[in-house]
């Protein structure tokens, strides 16, 4: 790839209610498909810190767009590793 993604909209978190009245951070690893549109689609869930991040975070990447990686200037579709963070604010 000549042009690695990047985000055209950002990514918007919401920490599960349960998880956030406990104060518990946490982190999921996705691979994912990005298309030659910056559409983004879940392939499977990589690791999770604890099982409820995983659904929001799912949500969260395949609601986002990226702009489409390159190669040799043309958009293609790649897969990728995405690490989504949940962070108290």
């Amino acid at each position: 790839m000549t042009a690695n993604p990047a985000f055209f909209v950002n990514l918007r978190l919401n920490i599960p209610p349960s998880l956030k009245r406990k104060k518990i951070e946490g982190d999921v690893k996705l691979l994912v498909l990005i298309n030659e549109r910056g559409s983004v689609k879940v392939l499977k869930v990589l690791s999770t810190s604890h099982p409820e991040f995983t659904e929001a975070a799912t949500k969260a990447v395949e609601r986002s767009r990226y702009e489409a990686p390159k190669k040799g200037g043309k958009a293609v579709r790649t897969k990728f590793l995405l690490p989504v963070p949940f962070r108290m604010r």
